[in-house]
């Protein structure tokens, strides 16, 4: 009786962790994809193909794109282990111009990635441009266009270095740097970069003036042939206290 008790046992842990380990995978091959060089008005479209690599049913609660510009719909919704979806996009760039990157956000039941990121990117020339005369000129790529610092107590102070480069083939000139609060500073460390150039933009955070989930920006202003305007956001989070 003993034996046949443990035997039991075993039988039902074998079984309990069999059922634990069912659970639904999503994944995608290819989770970016370049549009290429667009004239300013194109609407383009791509299919990203997403799989259930899981044991267990894949359910897709919603999908939603970074932008207005961008439109992403959902062949199906569950998806059997082994099988597949499709996420049509739709990228419009009326009104855009220069380096666009933009995300599509899949929500699903997958317990390890239950937020998957699809990637887009296109180069969009104005429409009337002359292109060759664009890309004769200064381009200014920076390192990164977004700063997390995740959660820092309320007054601590917090820098953050990025690279920044002039790949095109003119000098390239900084205008200002200019941050959207007087508690962020910013140094660049170069102001004139020759082609193949790169310098350090070092901006300084003091949080004192922030509250709860909050974000600033700094605005690169420079003779960049195509992009004369960037952006930088700061995404900080501010603890709460504990009384």
């Amino acid at each position: 009786m003993k034996k046949l008790f443990v035997v039991l046992i075993i039988i039902a842990s074998v079984l309990y962790a069999q059922e634990k380990a069912k659970a639904p995978k999503i994944y995608s091959s290819n989770r970016f994809y370049n549009f290429g060089e667009l004239r300013e008005g194109q609407v383009v479209h791509h299919t990203f193909v997403v799989k259930n690599k899981g044991t267990d049913t894949l359910k897709i609660y919603k999908v939603r794109s970074s932008c207005g510009c961008t439109v992403a719909k959902l062949k199906k919704q569950t998806i059997a282990p082994g099988d597949s979806t499709f996420i049509d996009v739709t990228f419009n760039s009326k009104n855009r111009q220069g380096l666009q990157k933009k995300y599509v956000y899949v929500f699903s039941n997958d317990p390890v990635l239950p937020k998957l990121e699809l990637h887009l990117q296109a180069l969009v020339y104005p429409k009337n441009a002359n292109v060759k005369l664009l890309k004769e000129g200064p381009r200014l790529k920076l390192q990164t266009h977004q700063i997390q610092f995740g959660k820092v107590k309320k007054g601590e102070k917090k820098t953050v270095r990025i690279k920044y480069a002039n790949v095109g083939k003119k000098t390239l000139k900084i205008i200002s740097a200019l941050p959207s609060s007087k508690n962020i500073k910013v140094f660049p460390s170069r102001y004139q970069l020759e082609p193949g150039k790169t310098g350090i933009l070092e901006i300084d955070v003091d949080t004192s003036d922030m509250q709860g989930i909050t974000s600033r920006t700094v605005v690169i202003k420079t003779n960049d042939s195509l992009e004369p305007v960037q952006i930088i956001t700061i995404f900080v989070e501010i603890k709460k206290d504990k009384k």
